[in-house]
C-alpha cells in the first residue's frame, strides 16, 4: 500500500536519479575524466579547436615576422657600417689637399673609390634576400623594393619600405672619383658625403620605425597566442573541483529526498493509525 502510492513513487524514483547521479560522478572523480569532452558539449569543443587554430595561425604569422625582424635588423647594422665608411671617406678626401704629387692623389682616390664599391657590396648581402630587398639598387637586383608582411590574423598587412643606401643616384649617392679629380671635384665630392650621412640617417631612422611596429605586432600576437593557449589548455584540463562541488549538491538532494521518504512514510503510518 505504501509502495503504490503516488507522490511516495514520484519521490523513490528521483531518489533512484540522484544515486545514479553520484555513481557517475564518483567514477569521474576516482579516474579524473574530464567533466566536459567534446562528446559532453560540442560547442565547447569547437571554440577550444578555434583557439588551437588561431594560435597555429598566430605561431605562423610570427615566424614570417621574425624572418622580417631579422632582414631588419641586417639592414640596420649595415647603415652603421655604411656611416662608419662615410666618415673614412670623407677623412680620406680631406687629406689629398696636401698631397704631394699625383700618385698620391690617385690612391686616396682609389681609397675612396674602393669604399664606394664596399658599401654597394654591403647593400646586396649573398645570404639575406630581404635585407638585400630592402636597402639594393633596383636597376642591379631585380627583387629590390617594399617587403610587404601579414601582422595580424584578421589579414592586416604592414609594408617595410624600401631604403636604398647603395651609392646610385637614388641611394646615397656619392658618385667614384675619376684619377685626375682637381680639388672642385675633391669639394662637391665632400659636400656629397656630408648629403649621403644625412640621407643615410634618414633613412635609418625610418627604417627603425618601421621595425618597431613589426616587434609590436610580434609581441601582441604572442600576447594573444599565450592567452588562447591558456584557454584551450584549461578547458580541456579535468576540472575536478567543479566535479566535486556537483557531488555534494547531488549528495545534499539525496539526503534530503531519503529524509523526504521517512516522513512520507512516518505521516502515512501515522494517518494509517489514526484510521484504525
Amino acid at each position: 500500500m505504501i509502495n503504490s502510492d503516488p507522490g511516495i513513487k514520484r519521490v523513490i524514483f528521483n531518489l533512484n536519479n540522484t544515486v545514479k547521479t553520484m555513481d557517475s560522478l564518483t567514477n569521474k572523480l576516482s579516474s579524473g575524466k574530464k567533466i566536459e569532452t567534446s562528446k559532453d558539449d560540442p560547442v565547447e569543443w569547437l571554440k577550444i579547436n578555434n583557439h588551437r587554430r588561431s594560435v597555429s595561425t598566430l605561431d605562423s604569422i610570427n615566424t614570417g615576422l621574425n624572418s622580417t625582424a631579422l632582414n631588419v635588423r641586417i639592414a640596420n647594422d649595415t647603415m652603421e657600417t655604411i656611416a662608419d665608411y662615410i666618415e673614412q671617406m670623407k677623412s680620406q678626401l680631406d687629406t689629398i689637399y696636401a698631397a704631394n704629387d699625383n700618385d698620391e692623389r690617385n690612391d686616396i682616390i682609389d681609397c675612396f673609390n674602393s669604399f664606394c664599391s664596399e658599401i654597394d657590396s654591403l647593400t646586396q648581402p649573398v645570404h639575406d634576400d630581404g635585407a638585400r630587398k630592402i636597402m639594393a639598387d633596383p636597376l642591379l637586383v631585380n627583387e629590390a623594393g617594399d617587403i610587404t608582411v601579414i601582422i595580424g590574423e584578421n589579414g592586416l598587412e604592414r609594408t617595410i619600405h624600401s631604403q636604398e643606401v647603395h651609392t646610385g643616384a637614388n641611394g646615397l649617392d656619392i658618385p667614384q672619383l675619376a684619377y685626375g679629380a682637381t680639388d672642385d671635384d675633391i669639394n662637391v665630392a665632400v659636400d656629397n658625403l656630408k648629403l649621403a650621412r644625412d640621407k643615410l640617417r634618414r633613412r635609418q631612422s625610418s627604417l627603425a620605425t618601421e621595425s618597431a611596429s613589426i616587434n609590436r605586432a610580434i609581441e601582441y600576437n604572442s600576447d594573444f597566442a599565450d592567452a588562447r593557449t591558456t584557454y584551450a589548455e584549461e578547458s580541456e584540463s579535468a576540472d575536478m573541483l567543479k566535479i566535486a562541488v556537483e557531488f555534494n549538491s547531488i549528495e545534499v538532494q539525496h539526503m534530503l529526498t531519503v529524509e523526504l521518504i521517512g516522513n512520507l512514510l512516518e505521516n502515512q503510518e501515522q494517518l494509517l493509525a489514526l484510521l484504525r
